[in-house]
């Protein structure tokens, strides 16, 4: 996943230059024609990386027809709606774009998703199609990540093929993947959340308990729902003791029920008090 991973960070920084340098004074974005060619560019570079850098065959077509039939969704959603309208598009991402144009033309406030494809926008232009291809790649990134931790659990590996092939081809996610919403980036940073969990279940280090409630936070910020699995984690964190060779859980423990009850008062505060995944 690194090497992938540090490809398209590569690829996606070079787009970045490229785009602002081509963007007019005055104009939030360029012709889709340029941002189609970008992605078709990007599209050929990663399927390459993962043909000549993955050794488990069943993984790499899995992922492989994972990431082309989000490619095909995105293309219907932007180009084929008049024909079939693709299940969740249509009006939920309309107001994250016209958020974020507001964000942009206007200098409002629009917080959660529509915040973070303004910033995206001030890089790559105000492209419809082109947020919808970073939604992909954050999909197919949380798809990895699956699969490393997954890896972690030492779950066998027939189980582990069938695992990662319903999350390249479960209809529902491979359509939201696809489109212009909040829920691609939610999957990966509780992907990424889960991931550091189970290394500090693992190893025993804060560094990443801390990475894991981090990006915990960071999908509640999106979305209030998500604020269960933080505090899910902050309970967990709470209620294990750690004992020879592992961890055990703790929960009857006076110190355990004052630790778990503080926490839930603080999620529940942060939750009523801050704006959470309203836009």
């Amino acid at each position: 996943w690194s090497g992938t991973g540090n490809l398209q960070i590569w690829n996606i920084a070079i787009e970045a230059l490229f785009v602002n340098m081509m963007i007019p004074d005055g104009e939030l974005a360029l012709g889709d024609s340029v941002y189609i060619t970008l992605i078709l560019l990007n599209s050929v570079i990663l399927i390459l990386t993962i043909v000549f850098t993955c050794r488990d065959r069943s993984y790499c077509l899995f992922l492989i027809g994972g990431f082309v039939l989000r490619l095909f969704f995105l293309f219907w959603s932007e180009y084929c709606s008049d024909i079939f309208l693709l299940p969740n598009s249509g009006a939920d991402e309309m107001t994250y774009y016209y958020n974020a144009m507001s964000n942009l033309v206007k200098d409002k406030e629009f917080t959660g998703y529509a915040m973070l494809f303004s910033w995206q926008a001030r890089i790559f232009g105000l492209s419809k199609i082109y947020g919808k291809f970073v939604n992909v790649l954050l999909s197919i990134s949380a798809i990895m990540i699956l699969r490393k931790t997954l890896t972690l659990l030492d779950i066998r590996n027939n189980l582990r093929t069938r695992v990662l092939a319903i999350a390249c081809f479960i209809p529902n996610y491979a359509i939201l993947s696809a489109l212009l919403l909040r829920e691609s980036i939610i999957v990966f940073l509780i992907a990424v959340s889960s991931y550091f969990l189970i290394c500090w279940w693992k190893n025993g280090k804060l560094r990443d308990l801390l990475l894991s409630l981090l990006a915990s936070v960071g999908a509640a910020w999106l979305h209030s729902g998500m604020i269960t699995y933080t505090l899910g984690i902050i309970c967990i964190a709470i209620s294990v003791q750690k004992a020879s060779g592992g961890f055990r859980f703790d929960l009857l423990r006076p110190r355990t029920i004052l630790r778990s009850a503080i926490a839930f008062c603080i999620v529940l505060f942060l939750l009523m008090n801050l704006n959470f995944g309203i836009t």
